[in-house]
Parts: structure tokens; C-alpha cells; sequence
């Protein structure tokens, strides 16, 4: 089914300008992906996007997903496996926890921590607008082919989140999945570029040099692509850094 949305291109304008990502930006780490999920089905998709209106430009996430009728916690609401690996990283890292594996503390540091206003963590995305997958491209009000999309806002993006990583200056920026590797180490802008041995991982885990913010590129959050050895390999590399 070839799904094409019915939201006018000056309000997608304006979701591309507006919108930043979730949590506080003056957090330690930062999380960066491509883009977020979003329903396959047309209407469903027509409706998100036109509550993703009423985003401000910087949300919490539980907030924003209340805006969206996905609670955080609920049973209707998945957690992604995105976001366990994201608590699992910032209960590591920032809380210095040594069970950071456990998945019920994951579960519960999404729904009370994760990419919140005035917590610890900043979630955010290369692409701004919400997507089932790279084969279908539901925003043809706006741009004819995803790959117009992309050439237009990928560098519109870097610049606005290199000036958010220059006000900032987070510690850490875990930039996750393959596809979008090489518009990350553009946005990092690093000189210097550290593989991180015997990871485990298909696609190596690469650490950039840099005395404020320290860029990592890392595998896809999900099943396929992350497990608990290339995880702790990951940890033991952020923790044995200086800080």
C-alpha cells in the first residue's frame, strides 16, 4: 500500500523547524538516531503528525507521548527496545550502576527518566519527522522522494545540533545505526577517530577525540545488532576514559 499523508506541507514545515528532541539538552549524554518510529497506517500517521504540532521544541518524553495518546507505561505503549538500551547506558554511565542489565530497572528508568526535562539524559534524531520504515515515505506534500527529503534537512539538522552540542557541550553523544554513520562523524567534526578492539559488534564501535564532547558510533539499539558483551565493552570504554 502506497501510504501518502494528508497534512498540509506548511504544517510539516513546521514541525521540521520546530522540533529539537526530548529531555534536558544540558545532560551529560545524549542519545542521537536517525528518526522515530511512527504507524504504517495513513490515517493513524495523519493524526500523529498532527499532534506532533503541539510539540514544543524541546519535550519530555513522557509528555510528548501523553500529547500522542501513548502513555509511557502502559500496556498499549511498547517500550522500544531503542529506549531500554538507552537506560541501559545512562544507568551504567551516568549512575555508575552495576546492574545496569537488569531489564525491569530499564523498563522503569524509560518510563521515569529517560529523555525527561529535568533529568539526566537528551534524546534526540538526524531526521525530524516520524517514519514506519526507509521504504515508505509518507510526506510527498512535502517532498517528492525521501531522498529529497534527506539532501534538503540532514545538513540543516547537523548544523542546528552542532550548535546545541557547542552550547551544551555534553560529555557523551551516543550516535547508534549504521546507515547514517558518515553524517555523524560530519556533525562530530572529530580529527580523531579511536576503534574500540574486539567489540564483538558487525559494524565497529568507533570513539572520537575531542576535550568537551566525546562522540561514539555504535550499532542500532535492537536485537539484531546489540547485546550485553558489545554493551559492556562499551561501558568499560566510556568508564576507563578521563573524564
Amino acid at each position: 500500500m502506497k501510504v501518502e499523508m494528508t497534512v498540509s506541507a506548511s504544517n510539516l514545515l513546521e514541525l521540521l523547524k520546530a522540533f529539537r528532541g526530548y529531555g534536558n539538552p544540558s545532560a551529560r549524554i545524549w542519545f542521537l538516531g536517525m528518526e522515530e518510529g511512527a504507524p504504517k497506517d495513513e490515517k493513524r500517521l495523519d493524526r500523529e503528525v498532527e499532534k506532533r504540532m503541539n510539540f514544543r521544541p524541546i519535550m519530555g518524553l513522557d509528555e510528548a507521548h501523553e500529547l500522542l495518546d501513548r502513555r509511557l507505561g502502559s500496556i498499549e505503549t511498547r517500550l522500544s527496545s531503542t529506549w531500554i538500551w538507552m537506560a541501559r547506558f545512562a544507568r551504567a554511565i551516568i549512575d555508575q550502576s552495576d546492574d545496569w542489565i537488569d531489564l525491569e530497572k530499564a523498563k522503569r528508568y524509560v518510563i521515569e527518566e529517560l529523555g525527561q526535562l529535568e533529568k539526566k539524559t537528551f534524546v534526540t534524531d538526524l531526521l525530524p519527522l516520524p517514519a514506519h520504515n526507509n521504504s515508505i515515505f509518507p510526506y510527498k506534500t512535502l517532498f517528492i522522494r525521501r531522498k529529497d527529503y534527506e539532501e534538503k534537512v540532514i545538513p540543516e539538522r547537523i548544523k542546528m545540533l552542532q550548535d546545541m552540542i557547542a552550547e551544551y557541550k555534553p560529555r557523551y553523544v551516543f550516535a547508534y545505526g549504521k546507515k547514517y554513520r558518515e553524517h555523524y562523524r560530519f556533525l562530530a567534526n572529530a580529527s580523531e577517530w579511536k576503534i574500540v578492539k574486539d567489540a564483538g559488534s558487525k559494524d565497529p564501535i568507533e570513539f572520537s577525540g575531542g576535550r568537551d564532547t566525546t562522540f561514539l558510533l555504535l550499532p542500532f539499539f535492537g536485537r539484531q545488532w546489540m547485546n550485553d558483551a558489545i554493551a559492556l565493552k562499551v561501558i568499560n570504554s566510556v568508564r576507563s576514559r578521563k573524564r
